[in-house]
């Protein structure tokens, strides 16, 4: 990602600027941090893109080979699982917020009642609140992706994707420990 003033730009103003007279156009990649991991579940991509090699960059505990084939054996065991599939069809037909936020509505938040959790989250989310679900799930991704794997001992949004995918939360646990900078890295480069 290529972050300048021109990319910082209101979306409804991105749509008046012009260069040497043609209009400028921009191109969204659909669920694109939700796709790029997806390069992460299936060890055949994993080995075509040589992803350990790639993850070297981002955090010396990928210097050791060990750790590099402890992950890959890692996605061997998960990429067939239920849980992986359902992420990977998703974010492959451009869905995955939605169909994601439709599985989130179907939580039962009282379960976190009476946990750390509640405490932080000002009370548990219902389906009769005022809640964008679509932006939840959002929420959830991204804090997956780019927190701390400690941070699911108090953040909601991490439990439930947790909960939803553990198969993939296994493997972006793996790859954030030590460093949970390394996958942000990863994907976004």
């Amino acid at each position: 990602r290529f972050h300048t003033n021109l990319t910082r730009l209101k979306k409804q103003l991105r749509g008046c600027l012009s260069y040497d007279g043609s209009k400028l156009v921009n191109i969204d990649i659909t669920n694109s941090q939700p796709y790029l991991l997806t390069c992460l579940l299936s060890v055949d991509i994993f080995e075509r893109m040589e992803v350990g090699t790639l993850l070297k960059k981002y955090s010396s505990r990928f210097d050791n080979e060990k750790e590099i084939s402890r992950l890959k054996n890692l996605i061997i065991s998960i990429q067939k699982k239920e849980d992986t599939i359902k992420y990977c069809n998703w974010v492959r037909e451009g869905k995955y917020y939605e169909e994601l936020s439709d599985e989130i509505k179907k939580t039962d938040f009282t379960r976190f009642k009476n946990s750390k959790i509640n405490s932080i989250v000002n009370g548990i989310p219902n389906l009769e609140m005022n809640i964008d679900w679509r932006e939840f799930a959002k929420d959830a991704t991204m804090s997956t992706l780019f927190s701390h794997n400690k941070a699911s001992s108090y953040n909601l949004h991490i439990r439930i994707f947790q909960e939803l995918f553990p198969s993939v939360s296994k493997v972006i646990r793996f790859i954030k420990k030590g460093n949970h900078r390394a996958l942000s890295r990863f994907l976004q480069k």
